[in-house]
C-alpha cells in the first residue's frame, strides 16, 4: 500500500480505537515509517515536519537557478542561496534523523537476530505473528527497521551523519560565507522604512 493512500484514509479518531501495534508503512525503496504507537496527531505532525524540511531544501536548490546571475556570459548559482543551503543542510539532516528516531522508538532494537529466525519452526510463527505491522508482514517490517537502524545506530550511520555535517566545510565557516554575501543593506532598509513611517495621529 502506498503511503499517500494511507495518509488520505487516515482517520485520527478511528486510529485511537485501533490496537497500537507499531504499524509501519513502506512507500518504495526510499521508505518512510509511520508509527502508530504514538498519538496520531504527533505522528502526522512529525511526518509533516519531515516533508517541510525536504521541501525547504528543494526550494533552495530551485532558487539557485531562479536567482542565478550571469557574469561574463557564464550562469552562476545564486551565491547567497548556495551558502544558505550549505549552512542549513547539516542541521536539517540531524533534525530529520532525530524525528525518525523518535518515531521508531525501540522498534529498531527489538528485532530478530537474523533471517534464519523466520525459518526456525519454534520461533518463526511467533515472529510472523508479533513482529508484523498493520499493513506489513514481519519480514518486510524487519527489513525496514534494519534499514532505519543502519542510519540511526550503526557505525555506518554515525560516520554518515558526521560526513553530512562537515562535507561542505565547518558549519561556522559556511555561515560566515552567508554573512559575507547576504544583502544586509536591503534588509536594514526595510527596517528604516518602518521606522520612518508617519507618526500615528492622536485623536
Amino acid at each position: 500500500m502506498a503511503l499517500a493512500d494511507v495518509l488520505d484514509s487516515f482517520d485520527p479518531d478511528e486510529d485511537k480505537k485501533a490496537d497500537h501495534d507499531l504499524s509501519f508503512v513502506l512507500d518504495g525503496p526510499g521508505g518512510v515509517a509511520l508509527v502508530r504507537d504514538v498519538a496520531p496527531a504527533d505522528a502526522l505532525g512529525a511526518l509533516g515536519e519531515l516533508a517541510a524540511l525536504a521541501s525547504i531544501y528543494e526550494g533552495l536548490l530551485l532558487a539557485h537557478e531562479t536567482n542565478a546571475p550571469v557574469k561574463d556570459g557564464v550562469l552562476w548559482p545564486s551565491v547567497v542561496t548556495l551558502y544558505a543551503a550549505m549552512a542549513m543542510q547539516s542541521e536539517f539532516n540531524g533534525r530529520m534523523l532525530e524525528i525518525i528516531r523518535e518515531l521508531v522508538s525501540s522498534s529498531v532494537i527489538s528485532q530478530p537476530s537474523s533471517a534464519a529466525d523466520f525459518e526456525n519452526p519454534e520461533i518463526g510463527p511467533a515472529i510472523e505473528r508479533y513482529m508484523r505491522g498493520g499493513s506489513m508482514d514481519a519480514k518486510s517490517r524487519t527489513a525496514l527497521s534494519r534499514l532505519l537502524w543502519d542510519f540511526l545506530g550503526t557505525e555506518f550511520g554515525s560516520r554518515h551523519a558526521q560526513y553530512e555535517k562537515f562535507y561542505g566545510g565547518a558549519p561556522s565557516t559556511v555561515k560566515q560565507n552567508v554573512y559575507r554575501n547576504f544583502d544586509f543593506k536591503r534588509a536594514t532598509g526595510l527596517v528604516d522604512k518602518a521606522l520612518n513611517l508617519p507618526a500615528l495621529r492622536e485623536d
